[in-house]
């Protein structure tokens, strides 16, 4: 049995769990600047708090920037956007599609 101490320290010796990544779900060889396609968001997209960083490397810049929210335009939706919203921590926190800007 495992006292608390051997615990401590094998969990102090351990390599740093990285969190999952969020992946998008479908890839286009070319975007238009701060646009997004459909397929691309997931519903894992907030499940996994992903960090703002995290998103603006997947889907480059966005569109528009109202901190603490960020608007991709949808490709192939006329004025159409995905609006990410983060945290203090810039971990995402909701994600809403087909949003009039």
């Amino acid at each position: 049995m495992w006292t608390p101490l051997a615990v401590a320290i094998v969990a102090a010796l351990s390599p740093p769990h990285e969190p999952a990544r969020y992946t998008p779900g479908g890839h286009h060889a070319t975007r238009p600047p701060g646009a997004i396609f459909n397929d691309e968001v997931g519903e894992d997209i907030v499940g996994l708090r992903t960090p703002y960083r995290r998103v603006v490397q997947v889907f480059g810049p966005p569109a528009v920037r109202r901190w603490p929210c960020v608007l991709y335009r949808q490709v192939g939706e006329r004025r159409r956007y995905w609006r990410f919203c983060f945290d203090a921590e810039r971990r995402m926190e909701s994600a809403a599609g087909n949003v009039k800007a």
